[in-house]
């Protein structure tokens, strides 16, 4: 979704009361009545509400607090609007990533380890040589022999003609 439809629907969101703990009842029909049309964003709409109501609920079950996700009455009460309010709690919030990036390290148990055995040896990549492109020079090449024409057929004498050469014959 680009960012100025992003921010419009966020607004739209907090007009109409929309808190995240709501975002599991919505359908496709309820953002069709706030406004929100076009098809690709409803999918989106649907599919990151989806996200964010799985990592809330996985947040409340590790930390055992019912509140995760909620911004507090004393700092929604501080903003002046609504749209003001909504695009800074999207701004501000940095605990939700949808997709981390890879560490690229994988770290195992030390009993995994233990049952797997030693980590086997990887073989080093053997690098085939490109083999460079030859150059011949003119030198080792050998000489080019030009022949001039002898003015032996007509065409010919017609050539040396033109040139001012006398044919040899």
């Amino acid at each position: 979704i680009p960012a100025g439809e992003a921010a419009n629907y966020a607004v739209v969101f907090s007009d109409n009361r929309i808190q995240q703990d709501m975002l599991p009842d919505l359908q496709k029909e309820y953002l069709s009545d706030m406004g929100i049309s076009v098809m690709g964003d409803v999918i989106a709409i649907l599919k990151h509400a989806k996200v964010v109501h799985s990592h809330n609920s996985r947040q409340r079950a590790l930390l055992g607090n019912s509140s995760v996700g909620r911004t507090s009455p004393v700092s929604s009460a501080l903003k002046s609007t609504p749209a003001s309010r909504t695009v800074s709690h999207y701004i501000n919030s940095t605990s939700y990533q949808p997709n981390p990036e890879p560490t690229g390290r994988m770290s195992m148990s030390s009993g995994m380890a233990s049952r797997l055995g030693p980590k086997p040896a990887t073989p080093k990549a053997v690098s085939v040589p490109v083999p460079k492109k030859r150059r011949v020079f003119p030198e080792h090449e050998g000489r080019y022999k030009i022949s001039m024409p002898k003015g032996t057929t007509m065409k010919t004498k017609r050539i040396l003609a033109q040139r001012g050469i006398q044919g040899s014959m």
